[in-house]
């Protein structure tokens, strides 16, 4: 979780943060829990980094993001770019620039 234009140093709560995945032959399903309790100075479009394979760059590498939230401020979906480890949180046609929330994401992609 990670502030693109300030990558600052996020409290996590709790529960903090989880996640794993699964590979069979090039396709990836990933699943994580953030729990974000202060942003700690990130600043810009809000991430979720560190994706264990790059997603596809083939143009069709991503698919089946699903995201849930408690509160809502972390963002109603996800963007996935080709050739990345990351993740960016959105609300509708915009970026999150700054939340603080629980937040759930699954991804299926191909590498």
């Amino acid at each position: 979780f990670i502030g693109t234009s300030t990558a600052g140093t996020p409290t996590y709560g709790t529960n903090g943060q989880a996640g794993k995945y699964t590979k069979v032959g090039n396709k990836v399903t990933a699943w994580a829990f953030i729990h974000v309790t202060a942003l700690g100075g990130a600043a810009g479009n809000i991430n979720i980094t560190g994706l264990p394979f790059a997603i596809d760059n083939t143009g069709f590498g991503a698919s089946g993001i699903s995201v849930g939230h408690a509160d809502g401020t972390l963002g109603n979906s996800v963007r996935a770019y080709h050739n990345t480890t990351f993740l960016e949180l959105r609300n509708n046609n915009s970026v999150v620039t700054a939340a603080t929330g629980q937040i759930y994401v699954s991804i299926s992609y191909t590498n």
